[in-house]
């Protein structure tokens, strides 16, 4: 087995681990994980793009909702490449820890930007309910999404691109 087949063996085996049971997410055949990725890909594209057409109309509201969809698409797509459907946001931020710390081995640097966007999509996905937030909070919780965005997509994505 070479060391890129041991690697996404490992990584699957971290996201299983963290996906939790279940009612909160299941195992995929490589054909579906494969629709699935593409489908979660597909779907952050577009909440990405937007949330930052909201932010450039002054829709808070809209674009907070749309980071969080862009970040739980992003860590559901590389949950699917590895063989999981996440069923449920608890899930998603478990899984998004586990990517975390999988990435903190090699760039810890980067391992704070998918943090800081998890806490940053929470927040925001908080605030579409609440509406606690100034619009300049928004702006910058916003960014700190796409920068994590970043780093899920070129660590977790590169080998399906």
């Amino acid at each position: 087995m070479s060391r890129s087949e041991v690697e996404r063996k490992r990584v699957a085996e971290r996201i299983r681990s963290a996906a939790g049971n279940t009612r909160q997410s299941a195992a995929l055949s490589p054909q579906d994980a494969g629709e699935r990725f593409a489908r979660h890909r597909d779907g952050e594209a577009h909440f990405r793009a937007a949330a930052e057409e909201c932010l450039a109309r002054d829709d808070d509201l809209q674009a907070a909702e749309k980071s969080w969809g862009a970040f739980a698409q992003a860590v559901k797509a590389a949950s699917a490449l590895h063989g999981r459907e996440l069923k449920a946001h608890f899930a998603v931020v478990r899984v998004a820890h586990a990517l975390a710390e999988i990435i903190a081995e090699t760039d810890p640097t980067a391992a704070d930007r998918v943090r800081h966007g998890l806490a940053a999509a929470n927040t925001l996905h908080q605030h579409f309910y609440e509406q606690h937030l100034s619009r300049d909070l928004v702006c910058a919780l916003a960014a700190d999404v796409a920068a994590a965005l970043d780093v899920i997509e070129n660590r977790f994505w590169r080998e399906a691109a």
